[in-house]
């Protein structure tokens, strides 16, 4: 694998019946992870004790049903994009883990005629980014992305400073760079990958790692649902829609007219979790690898399976210190494979004055 040594650095405290990017495992990236930055957080919402169930009924086979009254499709991130005025003529868009693997949103919009930066860390997607985006409007570039340099990177293809959509899903430290990225552009619209391990309220966001394999990543890799929308929260952006484990943010003072044409639950992330992940017919028939334990298998019995038997939606209405008890547990159970990681672990909001990237960090020593 690639060895990859960050430099020092000190910043400012598709279809709607379709996943739109379920990735399976990019080839082996072994790297040391950067320094992690500081965000100074703004004032976060007292959170529920636990999630409200939204109407959503617990069946008999553990999973969630949608219910009757809640029929709206999902949208693809091209309506999302065209009800915020972007067009393939003058738009630009960034794709950050961009190879050639599984469906990718940002793929038609640059067989639509978008211009824009696509970005892998992988050196054998180069020839295949090339051949499935054959446009000279997109900038191609292989390289391990860090809050050190994502910003530079975009600089450099001559990305506008309000990009129409910028798309993260690296399985590593997916929000350390969307905040170095959000310090220097503004777009319209984020698509991030969740990481749907951890139910609201839970906050999990990999920060760093003395060495960190991504495909021995576990569960323990970017950021939660919870966690990612807290933190775009506090640059501008409320969150519009998650489809199985991916997110959709627009910016606040642009979510209004989607609320008035039918989108549900806009910002509300317990329901959104239910609604677009663990509320889905058949999602752990369609993704297994994201079913929990058979019956009879205790916590613990599996390194990427925190709680075990408890399926995600039920694992919402467990009271958070359990929830956080129960993970942090698993974790030392695993030291051997997460050891060396430093994440962020709460079931709690931050307090107003301290860093929403480093509050509540936590170091699993090997």
């Amino acid at each position: 694998g690639q060895q990859f040594h960050s430099a020092q650095f000190t910043p400012r405290a598709q279809s709607q019946s379709l996943p739109t990017t379920v990735r399976s495992p990019p080839s082996r990236l072994l790297h040391d992870a950067p320094p992690h930055r500081t965000v100074a957080a703004a004032p976060l919402e007292p959170m529920h004790e636990r999630c409200a169930l939204h109407n959503y009924s617990l069946a008999q086979n553990s999973l969630y049903r949608a219910p009757r009254n809640d029929p709206t499709p999902f949208v693809d991130i091209a309506t999302v994009i065209a009800g915020l005025g972007s067009t393939p003529q003058s738009g630009f868009v960034v794709d950050l883990g961009a190879g050639v693997r599984d469906s990718d949103p940002c793929f038609p919009l640059f067989d639509a005629g978008y211009a824009g930066l696509m970005v892998d860390g992988d050196p054998a997607q180069r020839p295949k980014m090339r051949q499935r985006i054959p446009s000279s409007r997109v900038a191609q570039e292989i390289a391990l992305l860090s809050p050190a340099n994502v910003a530079g990177m975009l600089r450099a293809a001559g990305a506008p400073s309000v990009p129409d959509l910028v798309k993260i899903d690296i399985d590593s430290f997916d929000c350390a760079v969307i905040a170095a990225l959000l310090d220097a552009y503004k777009p319209k619209a984020i698509v991030m990958e969740a990481n749907i391990h951890f139910p609201p309220p839970m906050r999990f966001a990999l920060l760093r790692a003395d060495r960190y394999d991504s495909e021995r990543r576990g569960c323990a890799y970017g950021c939660s649902l919870a966690y990612q929308a807290a933190l775009l929260k506090s640059y501008g952006y409320t969150l519009l829609q998650l489809e199985w484990n991916n997110a959709i943010y627009v910016r606040a003072d642009a979510a209004a007219p989607f609320a008035k044409a039918g989108m549900p639950h806009v910002g509300d992330v317990c329901a959104h979790y239910l609604r677009g992940f663990a509320a889905r017919r058949g999602v752990y028939a369609a993704y297994p690898f994201w079913a929990p334990l058979a019956k009879g298998h205790g916590v613990g019995s599996h390194p990427d399976k925190p709680f075990g038997t408890a399926g995600h939606a039920a694992a919402t209405q467990q009271p958070p210190a359990e929830l956080l008890r129960t993970a942090k547990q698993h974790f030392k159970r695993y030291a051997s494979r997460y050891g060396g990681r430093t994440f962020v672990l709460s079931a709690a909001p931050a307090p107003a004055a301290a860093s929403l990237l480093e509050h509540h960090a936590w170091r699993l020593d090997p």
